[in-house]
């Protein structure tokens, strides 16, 4: 058992390769955190929630988008029923006052036959005796 000391060579190369590894490895700058390691490690970190927040927007964009064009098509299909509503009332309107003046009309009509037929009536009456 042999015992080098700091200051004495060793004729063993693998045991010299084996104490820098050992030291290498103490002194390696992976072992402490890196402050680029770090912020990069919160880049990737919030990434995820920027893709996720980037996701939500454009899902909310689209939606907000379709709901506008929602509400456009809501209001031209608004305007004309509110339109056609008018037309129809303006056609009921005419037909009611159409409707009316028929009524009239076969008033007077009927009133007319009944005094020509009074008066066929008084004709006849006249002529047979």
């Amino acid at each position: 058992m042999s015992v080098t000391s700091p200051e004495q060579p060793t004729d063993d190369a693998t045991s010299t390769a084996g104490a820098t590894d050992v030291r290498e490895f103490r002194k390696a700058p992976w072992r402490k955190p890196r402050p680029e390691a770090l912020r990069e490690l919160e880049v990737t970190r919030e990434l995820p929630v920027e893709n996720v927040n980037s996701l939500v927007r454009r899902v909310a964009d689209q939606s907000a988008d379709e709901i506008e064009h929602l509400i456009t098509e809501l209001q031209a299909t608004r305007d004309i029923l509110r339109s056609e509503a008018d037309r129809l009332q303006r056609e009921l309107l005419g037909y009611a006052d159409m409707s009316q003046t028929a009524m009239t009309s076969i008033k007077v009509i009927g009133e007319s036959v009944a005094k020509w037929k009074s008066s066929v009536d008084t004709a006849r009456g006249s002529a047979k005796s």
